[in-house]
């Protein structure tokens, strides 16, 4: 089972007895990168609470029969079985002229006929039919053998036919998006004349509505609830001028009359889908989080070509200081040991050593000196611009003093803290304590160390 664990993280190297080296500028960069989250963050939110709450997706398929040679090939692709597609429908009809103003509904001359059910349909009256089934022929009874026109029928303007059906209510934002709704009428109304013979192939377009939701869909499939909606209704017309109409006279009454208008849906059925996804608070959380790596993973970008060469610098500069310290740590120890044995020395020895003392605390003090002079000559308060203009330094081209700092700070580090080197320098120290004689048995122990003993009294 060792071998799955992907979590445990390998060890952690530290620099100045911490876990990063924390910089002014790197605590400047984060808080700037905090309040520009902040402020996405709650352009998101607001988003959220004031704006629409779907995503609406829009896809036309149009004429998928087109070049069928037979004008009733619909019936085809309306599988019966399939109420969505060929649905029942409530339709009413009725003809009338317009004059200026208003309508004026026709004389009981003119007359609407199904040919399918081979009978006269009433106006405004409302009629079961499947939309397979929606096909009339408009006629008018004649007075005579040349058919003239009634006076009282005769109209400057075209005459009308008026279908009305039962629509439905599209709702992009609403629980339901597609609802059928019987109170709902929808009307549609296409021009004709008296005067000459004209076919018009109406066509029922299919809208269907489609929910997702992703793997919440698993759980509307067993609670029973429908994502799926479809609803349809009468958009594009075609009208063709014919000589001779399709259906004979004598298909309808044996008295005289003159057909006028033939109306069938055609063979276009364009299709119409919508699909449309809920936007939830988890989604706006997500994009938060995504542009909070994104521009964290920018700012942290923009921020290692700083502190690669800051923290070289400091690691260079801390060992200068700790040089120092164990310097003056060293002669204090030397002068509180040799005023041990110069008050058990003889008189007659002690100005000789006292002279040797001397020569050597000046030597050892000039060498402090020479120390801090260097340390306060190199190691200026350097600009956050001169470490991130090393990044482009060349050390061929003009040389400054300042780049030339960091840039040997930087190869201090590559020499002595690359792998090769750690791992070479170790193999020696090995080598060399297996041939080390201890004088002091005790510092080859790890109980005598400070922070060891400490972790035992405890344990």
């Amino acid at each position: 089972m060792n071998y799955l664990d992907f979590f445990s993280q390998p060890p952690k190297m530290y620099i100045f007895q911490k876990n990063s080296n924390k910089t002014t500028f790197g605590g400047v960069l984060f808080l700037i990168y905090m309040i520009i989250m902040i402020i996405i963050s709650l352009i998101y939110i607001l988003d959220y609470f004031l704006n629409d709450k779907f995503i609406i997706e829009y896809s036309s398929y149009l004429n998928p029969n087109k070049g069928s040679s037979n004008i009733f090939s619909y019936l085809d692709i309306y599988n019966s079985s399939i109420s969505e597609y060929n649905p029942l429908i409530n339709v009413s009809f009725n003809i009338f002229k317009a004059d200026q103003s208003k309508k004026i509904n026709l004389s009981e001359r003119f007359f609407i006929f199904d040919p399918f059910e081979s009978k006269e349909l009433k106006r405004d009256t409302f009629y079961q039919k499947k939309v397979s089934d929606l096909c009339l022929v408009i006629g008018y009874k004649c007075e005579d053998e040349n058919c003239t026109l009634n006076q009282e029928d005769y109209s400057p303007f075209d005459y009308y036919l008026e279908i009305k059906y039962n629509g439905f209510v599209l709702n992009h934002q609403g629980d339901i998006p597609l609802q059928n709704d019987s109170n709902i009428i929808f009307k549609k109304m296409f021009a004709f004349s008296f005067t000459h013979i004209i076919i018009k192939l109406l066509s029922w377009d299919i809208i269907k509505y489609k929910e997702e939701k992703g793997i919440f869909r698993l759980f509307d499939r067993l609670i029973g609830k429908k994502n799926e909606y479809t609803s349809g209704y009468i958009s594009s017309v075609e009208s063709i001028d014919i000589t001779n109409p399709l259906i004979g006279r004598a298909d309808i009454f044996d008295t005289n009359i003159k057909l006028i208008a033939e109306f069938a849906m055609n063979s276009e059925n364009n299709y119409i889908e919508y699909k449309r996804r809920k936007i939830s608070l988890l989604d706006a959380i997500s994009k938060i989080g995504a542009l909070f790596m994104t521009l964290y993973s920018s700012f942290i970008f923009i921020f290692k070509y700083y502190s690669k060469n800051f923290d070289d610098y400091k690691i260079v500069q801390s060992l200068f200081n700790s040089k120092l310290k164990d310097i003056i740590k060293e002669k204090e120890f030397k002068n509180i040991e040799l005023t041990k044995v110069f008050d058990n020395l003889n008189d007659n020895l002690l100005p000789n050593n006292q002279k040797d003392f001397s020569i050597n605390n000046k030597n050892e003090d000039e060498n402090i000196d020479n120390i801090q002079k260097g340390n306060e000559q190199n190691f200026k308060q350097l600009t956050f611009a001169q470490f991130f203009l090393n990044n482009i330094y060349c050390k061929n081209c003009t040389k400054f003093k300042d780049q030339e700092i960091i840039r040997i700070c930087n190869e201090i580090i590559e020499n002595y803290l690359s792998v090769e080197s750690v791992l070479y320098n170790q193999i020696l120290m090995e080598n060399l304590l297996k041939d080390y004689n201890w004088n002091n048995q005790q510092l080859n122990n790890l109980d005598n160390i400070e922070l060891i003993m400490k972790l035992k009294e405890l344990l």
